[in-house]
Order: C-alpha cells, then sequence, then structure tokens
C-alpha cells in the first residue's frame, strides 16, 4: 500500500429501518469501482432514530477527487445532504466518527502491520454484508458472533464498577492481564451519585 495511494473516509448516519439495504448498495457499489484498491467499514454508533457508518476506501491519488464525486453523487440520491460528509473534519458532527486516521496506525505499528490490520477489516466487511445478504444479522447473531470472536482472539470485555463510574475494557486471556489498550472509564452521573447517598 504505497505512498502513491489514498485514503477517502466517508461518514454517513441512515435510519435504522433501511440500514441493511443502505450498506448493502453502498457497498456493492464501491466494489464495482475498478479504480478502489481496498476498502471497508465499521458500524459506530446509533444517534437517535440513525445508524452511524464509517467507510473507508483506498484509491490512488490521481482518482480520488473523481471518487469523491462519485460517492457525493450516490450518497446524495439516497440520504439528506446533512447526514454524510466525505474526509470531515474532526471538530464536524460526522468527524468524531472516523474510527483511526491511517497515518497514526502507519506510524505506530509499521507499513506491514497497518496493512495486515486494514486487509483483516476488508475481509471482515465481506463476512459482514454476506451475514446480512444470508439474513444473518439480527441483535442474538451478531452479539453471539461478536462473543465467540472475542474468545477466539482471546480476549473478554469487562465492566467494573469502581468510585469514580464504570469502567470498560478489555482482559487479555493469553497474557492474563487488564489491558490498558481501549480502556475507558465513565463518570457517574450526579443522578448515581445521589441515589448512592
Amino acid at each position: 500500500m504505497a505512498n502513491s495511494n489514498s485514503w477517502v473516509v466517508t461518514v454517513f448516519k441512515c435510519p435504522s429501518a433501511i440500514f441493511n439495504e443502505t450498506i448493502i448498495g453502498f457497498y456493492r457499489f464501491i466494489d464495482m469501482l475498478k479504480e478502489v484498491r481496498s476498502f471497508h467499514f465499521l458500524i459506530r454508533d446509533r444517534v437517535d432514530e440513525n445508524v452511524v457508518v464509517s467507510f473507508r476506501v483506498m484509491i490512488n491519488k490521481k482518482a480520488e477527487k473523481s471518487l469523491k464525486e462519485k460517492i457525493a453523487a450516490k450518497l446524495k440520491a439516497r440520504l439528506p445532504i446533512e447526514n454524510f460528509a466525505i474526509d470531515p473534519s474532526g471538530d464536524s458532527e460526522l468527524g468524531k466518527y472516523v474510527a483511526w486516521p491511517a497515518e497514526r496506525i502507519m506510524s505506530d505499528r509499521g507499513q506491514a502491520k497497518f496493512n495486515h490490520f486494514v486487509d483483516l477489516l476488508r475481509d471482515m466487511s465481506v463476512r459482514v454484508i454476506r451475514m446480512i445478504e444470508n439474513g444473518y444479522f439480527d441483535s442474538t447473531e451478531r452479539i453471539e458472533l461478536a462473543h465467540v470472536f472475542s474468545w477466539m482472539l482471546g480476549c473478554t470485555e469487562y465492566g467494573m464498577l469502581r468510585t469514580s463510574g464504570m469502567e470498560v475494557g478489555y482482559y487479555d486471556r493469553l497474557e492474563d492481564k487488564y489491558s490498558s489498550y481501549l480502556r475507558e472509564v465513565f463518570p457517574k452521573s450526579n443522578d448515581q451519585k445521589e441515589n448512592r447517598n
């Protein structure tokens, strides 16, 4: 994945009622573009009745402008313009859903590990699309697979109530430790503090 390549990140939100058909349609649209070299997506959040998706596409830098125009035209036909952004800035409403900056991952891990990482994300995106198309994507099925896959990787998500609030993170079975990587602490709300007193 040489320096002649560029990553284009599209973040969009769509009603959960049409999520399956929207993600399949957009995925198949990107998959048909000859200039695309790699791509994957992540379901990032839910905001009210909308599901937020971050969709990352690797392309030759020379074709970047053309790709952005095609993506914009495709999404405009389906979603309100305020519901999507292409390469959103970090301080924009949709920019916070860009999962990770490619440059930082490459710098931290090196090109070889970065390539392996995005290859895995691409393969997992293929699996998710097949699950949806095969009708195997309801809540129980998705949660069951997320749970089993964490076992395959030797990791367990945990939640721990502390005096400062709720800590959520991962326990690494292979190294027998609670990992600080991706750990989050959610402070207690005032309501929780009052109920405890």
